[in-house]
């Protein structure tokens, strides 16, 4: 794959300038990481719907 970090894609130009306002930024690797979510951020109140399926789990 070839990314474009040009212009608006410019992430090095962003984390600089969030720096000099001094925010920080948390960058989220992957198309979706949830580690730090109990169910993966969905309401525990979805395991109950009848006919429900999340990822590989029916």
């Amino acid at each position: 794959h070839k990314y474009d970090f040009s212009g608006r894609g410019d992430l090095l130009g962003f984390i600089r300038a969030a720096a000099k306002k001094d925010l920080f930024v948390s960058l989220r690797i992957g198309p979706y990481v949830c580690a730090e979510w109990a169910f993966g951020g969905l309401p525990l109140w979805l395991r109950d719907v009848e006919g429900m399926c999340f990822r590989s789990i029916c």
